[in-house]
């Protein structure tokens, strides 16, 4: 049973949209995160109220190495008043997802985030893709742990599964 109650995304990731994500994470082009942000922005109407959006954090070595990090520049860029980056925080160095597998990655985030003050909270975690949902998940796991009532994502793009 997954601890998310809630993801969409706007995109798929094969073609441009997971050149989008590659592009802002890998290149560096900052300002495709305002894009992104507009396609997900029309998700926003068709979600039940929240009360923060959480962008995905990523360990602070990482966001030193990159100069950002791209769910958070994503969040912002929603107009959205609510985003609370300090409700989740990254706390273990992680090997890059995109090179394991499925089970890898479960295993590679085990207590990998720390969740600030969130008890009763409807809460919306923001990131740039979905793939096999074992970060989301993992995120939304740590949530609830800590008695988020409700935790729902958005991302701009997605991985299908083979067959959809």
């Amino acid at each position: 049973m997954s601890a998310l109650d809630y993801v969409r995304s706007p995109v798929e990731y094969t073609g441009v949209g997971g050149w989008a994500v590659r592009e802002l994470k890998y290149r560096r082009a900052i300002p495709l995160a305002a894009r992104m942000a507009v396609f997900i922005h029309p998700l926003l109407d068709h979600l039940p109220p929240f009360d923060a959006v959480v962008p995905v954090p990523i360990h602070w070595s990482r966001e030193a190495s990159r100069g950002f990090n791209q769910s958070l520049l994503i969040a912002n860029h929603l107009g959205l008043r609510t985003v609370r980056p300090e409700l989740l925080t990254r706390v273990k160095r992680t090997r890059p997802q995109a090179q394991l597998s499925a089970k890898q990655r479960a295993k590679n985030l085990s207590d990998a985030f720390r969740a600030g003050y969130v008890s009763n909270m409807r809460l919306l975690l923001v990131d740039d893709v979905v793939t096999s949902g074992a970060t989301l998940e993992a995120c939304a796991q740590e949530l609830k742990r800590a008695r988020a009532s409700w935790v729902g994502a958005l991302t701009f793009a997605r991985e299908l599964p083979e067959g959809d």
